[in-house]
């Protein structure tokens, strides 16, 4: 959606992100991103899907969807996904 994309992170503002139609504010996750904040970074005010089908190690462990539980800040609209 236009509301995620424009929470890019840049000029210093938050970051979202989506995955299965969920909204994900990430901002201050993204220093602690195990494969560095550049990665994840590239994913900034968009869905995830795409990224995670390339680095498949967030479906090895339920651990990703679990810390993010915790950083959800909505759903996209169902014309979204």
């Amino acid at each position: 959606s236009a509301e995620v994309s424009n929470r890019d992170g840049r000029d210093g503002g938050p970051i979202w992100m989506s995955y299965g139609g969920v909204v994900y504010d990430v901002t201050n996750f993204v220093p602690n991103h195990p494969g560095g904040t550049e990665k994840i970074l590239t994913a900034a005010g968009s869905a995830i899907e795409p990224y995670w089908n390339v680095y498949r190690q967030h479906f090895s462990t339920d651990l990703p969807m679990k810390m993010m539980e915790e950083m959800i800040v909505g759903r996209l609209h169902d014309d979204d996904q």
